[in-house]
């Protein structure tokens, strides 16, 4: 959940203007749905930036202070699955492998070298990113018996993969 991956470029040019509102890439289809009048089913994730476009980049009332990000790990890059949130000035996340979380002051350590999770001076932002962690969750259906996990690791499914690598 480090920057480098989690920040995905989206830029839409409009009087120069730069915008601080959160978005994810599950708000693009309601956005594109909404531009074209359609109305965006309710069982959708995400929301319309049209609001903020039409707001020349303010935030609209109501708008979400806190976005989630899951990552499922895999064995090519060697990441272990995590997932957790990130506000505009903090990001905490979960890594189940370890039993271990992290938490950033973007503000202060936007290179996030050191996690300040067990900083005292950090327990009633830890306590909140905690709480929109677990609403976050809740709200887009996440469960860990839903999560993915990669087979690799299992010597068959290696085996399998490396078979199929030679045939082709």
């Amino acid at each position: 959940m480090f920057e480098e991956s989690f920040k995905m470029p989206f830029v839409i040019k409009k009087k120069g203007r730069i915008s601080k509102a959160l978005i994810q890439n599950i708000d693009y289809t309601p956005t594109f749905l909404d531009i074209c009048g359609v109305k965006i089913p309710d069982d959708m994730q995400g929301e319309s930036i049209l609001p903020i476009l039409k707001q020349s980049g303010a935030k609209p009332k109501g708008w979400h202070d806190a976005l989630y990000y899951a990552y499922y790990g895999e064995s090519i890059h060697h990441v272990a699955s995590h997932d957790g949130v990130r506000t505009e000035s903090h990001k905490l996340f979960w890594i189940p492998k370890t039993k271990q979380w992290q938490l950033f002051d973007m503000k202060k350590d936007p290179q996030e070298i050191k996690s300040v999770y067990n900083d005292p001076a950090y327990t009633p932002i830890l306590s909140d990113l905690q709480k929109k962690y677990t609403d976050l969750r809740k709200a887009y259906h996440v469960h860990s018996a839903l999560i993915p996990q990669h087979r690799k690791a299992k010597k068959s499914w290696e085996t399998r993969h490396m078979n199929i690598n030679k045939l082709g």
